[in-house]
């Protein structure tokens, strides 16, 4: 008799490239991949993933001009698109070049590896 696991949040990964670097002004995309107990691939969607995006670690001064907006205090939640196939497209733009730190989890949990280091170049500076 199988058992049908649900999705392990630990167990559960993301890649490409725009988790570990990104273009100031651009669009950028990564891929979730939801997983079992067993490290198993999920075959369905259905997970509540979120996704939130914190920095940059250095601060424009106040009064400083410039044009790229900084993310709201709270950070960014980035966009995750449900592909029902067991992966998650997440998606997220950031104006203001510097480094940020990306948390992904469900329900309160990181799954493996977060958070994450981004850096974001290219576009406007933050200093």
């Amino acid at each position: 008799m199988l058992i049908a696991l649900g999705t392990d949040t630990p167990a559960c990964v993301a890649y490409g490239a725009a988790l570990q670097i990104g273009e100031a002004g651009e669009a950028q995309r990564f891929t979730i991949e939801a997983r079992d107990r067993q490290s198993n691939m999920r075959k369905y969607g259905g997970d509540c993933f979120t996704c939130l995006i914190k920095g940059p670690k250095e601060r424009r001064k106040k009064g400083e001009k410039g044009s790229a907006k900084p993310l709201p205090k709270g950070g960014l939640l980035c966009d995750v698109d449900d592909k029902e196939d067991g992966t998650y497209e997440v998606s997220y733009l950031i104006d203001l070049v510097g480094h940020y730190t990306v948390s992904i989890n469900m329900f309160g949990q990181e799954i493996h590896g977060s958070p994450f280091e981004l850096l974001i170049a290219g576009g406007a500076s933050s200093s």
